[in-house]
């Protein structure tokens, strides 16, 4: 009979596994060289997330560098305060007990991740001895 079609049908369903945000990607990208000084750091989760005030940590060589944080929450913003230094190595270590998802239950990153980059050298005083006064004076500079 038809009312037996319906009884002999199950249905299930699965709930998808909450898994910890990871670092999807980041700008400037991991061993980039050239990065402008006055460049911003950008970092894309894999999903939302909420950041404690210590979940970065930027520094190019010994010094550490302020920054502040904008966007989220799954592409955040870094700004340092100063301009990154020529020619250095820079590290931005991302802290994973310090960045936690906001789908069921708070999962943290699985591990810290370091994104090094090397920046652009200084132009130091290069425009300020370009004689612009005439073309063919600025051709021999």
């Amino acid at each position: 009979a038809a009312s037996d079609v319906y009884k002999r049908q199950v249905f299930g369903f699965s709930i998808a596994p909450d898994v910890p945000p990871t670092v999807a990607s980041t700008t400037p990208a991991n061993g980039a060289t050239g990065v402008a000084l006055a460049s911003n750091l950008l970092v894309r989760f894999s999903e939302p997330v909420t950041v404690a005030s210590d979940w970065y940590v930027l520094a190019c060589g010994a010094a550490p560098l302020a920054a502040t944080v904008s966007g989220g929450p799954a592409n955040w913003t870094l700004d340092p305060t100063q301009e990154l230094p020529p020619d250095a190595s820079c590290n931005l270590l991302i802290r994973a007990a310090a960045v936690l998802d906001q789908d069921g239950t708070p999962d943290s990153m699985a591990a810290d991740i370091t994104v090094s980059c090397g920046t652009a050298p200084s132009l130091g005083n290069y425009y300020a001895s370009v004689d612009a006064t005439s073309a063919s004076t600025l051709r021999n500079t």
